[in-house]
């Protein structure tokens, strides 16, 4: 349950690169479910909230951050961790409600305690403040490596915890910086 986590507050100091990434997503994800709404866009407004909820925030955010999040033993990162996640789901599930109205309203009473009704919510607000295209540009070419060591290892049946040793070509100084940096997220 996140009834329990839903008052914690974000360190910005122990966010790491998924997490700078998934907030800046979901803040990009409402600013274009926003435009997607004012102008009658309902499809695309579909297409982005599915492709966030599952590619973004299921494959990679949560894949990434299961770890951590569920560890036994109580550690500022996995308060944090818990923080951001909290707080994507909230803004998620707010988003979501117009397309899946009755399960969004089960999702918040189950997971938030909430008495208030989504309905008569406030509209989750973009935060701009955590939007950084670099960000999510890093983070998706980093990610894009992982999906290719894992699509490497299932075409020729490496089990997955059979250590590989991996060459990585980058083209600047700012690539070769955001690999070493994460090197964890990758190996």
């Amino acid at each position: 349950h996140l009834k329990s986590v839903e008052s914690l507050s974000i360190s910005e100091e122990l966010l790491t690169l998924e997490d700078k990434w998934i907030l800046s997503k979901i803040n990009t994800t409402i600013t274009r479910v926003n435009f997607c709404l004012e102008n009658y866009r309902f499809s695309e407004m579909a297409q982005l909230l599915y492709h966030f909820t599952w590619d973004d925030f299921c494959s990679r955010y949560l894949e990434i951050k299961k770890k951590v999040i569920t560890a036994q033993e109580v550690t500022p990162e996995k308060v944090n961790g818990l923080a951001v996640f909290s707080h994507v789901v909230e803004k998620l599930i707010g988003i979501l409600h117009p397309v899946m109205p009755f399960i969004t309203e089960e999702l918040n009473t189950i997971l938030f305690d909430s008495s208030k009704s989504l309905i008569t919510s406030a509209w989750p607000e973009s935060d701009e403040g955590t939007i950084n295209e670099q960000i999510e540009k890093d983070f998706t070419e980093i990610f894009d490596i992982v999906e290719g060591v894992r699509s490497i290892r299932g075409q020729y049946s490496i089990s997955p915890a059979k250590e590989l040793t991996c060459f990585i070509k980058v083209n600047s100084t700012h690539e070769k910086e955001a690999l070493d940096e994460n090197r964890e997220l990758i190996i």
